[in-house]
């Protein structure tokens, strides 16, 4: 599957983020549930005294890749995302 998304967070430091992103999911162990997601695309929203803390972030923009583990269920989501070294999001959705 192909994706093209945007994800509105609060950063690690309290602030307003966006990723802008494309990514593409692939079966894992060719099962319909299990996956592996890898996305790339800009990172946008850390700013001040924390712009240093991601790479690349000179404009206040900083390209991003993040891969993901995920499950789905019939309409259910559960993805775990790892966002560097020191971060691990869990998300969970509902596909209409």
């Amino acid at each position: 599957d192909v994706y093209k998304r945007q994800a509105l967070f609060d950063n690690s430091f309290g602030q307003p983020s966006q990723y802008v992103y494309m990514g593409y999911a692939w079966p894992l162990w060719h099962s319909p549930h299990w996956y592996v997601k890898l996305t790339g695309g800009l990172l946008h929203g850390y700013k001040d005294e924390y712009e240093d803390k991601i790479p690349l972030n000179d404009l206040g923009v900083a390209p991003a890749i993040v891969p993901s583990l995920g499950f789905r269920y019939k309409h259910l989501m559960l993805e775990a995302h790892l966002g560097g070294l020191a971060v691990i999001t869990f998300t969970g959705g509902v596909r209409f």
